[in-house]
C-alpha cells in the first residue's frame, strides 16, 4: 500500500520506520486537517475529541486559516 500526505516537518521524528518524510521544495502554509477514526468502534473520547474539534473549526474563519 502506497499514499502520500503533507505533513509538518516536526513528523519526521515521529515516522515509523517504512515511512518517508521529505521537504518540499518550495515552503507553503498548509492548515488543513484530517481526523480519521474507525466508525465501528465507538469510544467516549472519540466523540469528545470529534466534538471539540468541531466546535473550534465552527470558531475560525475560513479567511483566517488562509492568512
Amino acid at each position: 500500500m502506497s499514499a502520500v500526505a503533507l505533513v509538518p516537518s516536526s513528523m519526521r521524528k515521529l515516522a515509523p520506520g517504512n515511512v518517508v518524510v521529505r521537504p518540499l521544495k518550495v515552503k507553503i502554509a498548509v492548515v488543513t486537517a484530517a481526523l480519521l477514526w474507525n466508525t465501528h468502534r465507538h469510544h467516549p473520547m472519540v466523540v469528545e475529541v470529534v466534538a471539540s474539534l468541531k466546535k473550534r473549526t465552527a470558531r475560525t474563519p475560513a479567511a483566517a486559516l488562509k492568512a
